[in-house]
């Protein structure tokens, strides 16, 4: 499952917005603030699908959770 986790984490980073940066990649404790959080993935029956919840980086005081499906 770790590697499914990983997977689906590569996913949803994906569709993120890259942040330009000149001097080096490394993330700050703040940047994760920004990064959407993976939870609670769940396989189909079939192992057909997959469905996880998506948090969406902080926006005042709280986070909006959507579920996302990925075949």
């Amino acid at each position: 499952m770790g590697l499914a986790t990983a997977l689906l984490a590569a996913v949803a980073l994906a569709g993120q917005e890259k942040k330009a940066a000149e001097e080096s990649e490394i993330l700050a404790p703040e940047d994760f603030l920004n990064l959407r959080a993976i939870q609670d993935p769940q396989f189909s029956p079939d192992g057909a699908r997959v469905a996880f919840v998506v948090s969406d980086p902080l926006a005042g005081q709280h986070r909006t959770r959507h579920i996302w499906m990925y075949d």
